[in-house]
């Protein structure tokens, strides 16, 4: 199962402060609020377009934001 690390989207940010982020978002045609940036660091997932900006911001690769959890498989047991 894939699933959207909000942690590495909080890495690759480091230090740069939101407001710098919300400006180079905006420059690239995304307008959001420091608000928005803030929640998909801490749980709210962003539209794929957005991350994709953000991703160029970064220079990250878009599958950097993504990590692979594993299949977790269910027994059952089978009765005929």
């Amino acid at each position: 199962m894939i699933k959207f690390s909000h942690r590495r989207l909080k890495e690759a940010r480091g230090t740069i402060r939101v407001t710098d982020i919300q400006y180079l978002l905006k420059t690239r045609g995304v307008e959001v609020t420091t608000a928005s940036i803030y929640s998909w660091e801490t749980g709210q997932v962003p539209k794929i377009n957005i991350l994709a900006v953000l991703a160029e911001i970064y220079g990250k690769p878009i599958e950097y934001f993504f990590e692979d959890m594993g299949t977790t498989r269910v027994g059952c047991a089978v009765s005929k």
